[in-house]
């Protein structure tokens, strides 16, 4: 993090005694410290944020990350910062696949576990917000890994109470931490580009 040339908050967990920043159970991978700094700072954020692994460099993004934010131009509204040719495509009737370029690596069927309560999870969570799903519709297309760079101005298209939704279901659901963050990373692009065929 020293490397960086923008400020950054470091959120932990599990570490109330040591940490401003602390999500109090680990719950929900990423997803729960990103919204838990959305609902921080939701009136303070700066212009852009960039939400990322505590990984310098990883399988999905084999650069130094620091490097690559550095070297950022900050424009736009919401860019994948990983470099993987892991791709993710949502869609409500087949489920959810997995691609490395045009090989399917995993395929959750209709009636598999994870799509059924990932159905559950939309309906309760982002439909008030993003609208409700309709057979065949594509969810979502974007690169696996849930690190990206978003504009304030598009976190604030959706007010703070769609934030603390997010964030209250993640440390309060019963589905395990494997499906529960892998919701939110297999749909970070639709949150905030909104651009689903629903």
């Amino acid at each position: 993090m020293k490397k960086l040339k923008y400020p950054y908050v470091i959120y932990t967990k599990n570490e109330n005694e040591v940490s401003k920043y602390n999500i109090p159970v680990n719950k929900g991978n990423e997803a729960s410290v990103y919204f838990k700094y959305i609902i921080d700072h939701y009136d303070s954020l700066p212009s852009y944020v960039f939400f990322i692994h505590a990984h310098e460099s990883d399988w999905h993004h084999k650069s130094s990350m620091a490097s690559k934010i550095n070297d950022m131009n900050l424009d736009g509204n919401y860019k994948n910062l990983n470099d993987t040719e892991y791709q993710i495509v949502v869609t409500y009737k087949n489920g959810i696949t997995i691609f490395n370029g045009s090989k399917k690596i995993v395929e959750h069927e209709h009636n598999n576990y994870a799509f059924v309560k990932m159905e559950e999870w939309y309906n309760e969570n982002m439909k008030d917000y993003l609208g409700p799903l309709k057979y065949n519709s594509i969810i979502n297309v974007d690169l696996c890994c849930a690190q990206f760079l978003v504009s304030r101005e598009t976190i604030r298209k959706l007010p703070l109470e769609f934030y603390k939704k997010q964030y209250d279901w993640l440390m309060n659901t019963d589905v395990n931490n494997y499906y529960s963050g892998r919701f939110y990373e297999w749909t970070w692009g639709f949150i905030f580009k909104n651009t689903a065929v629903l």
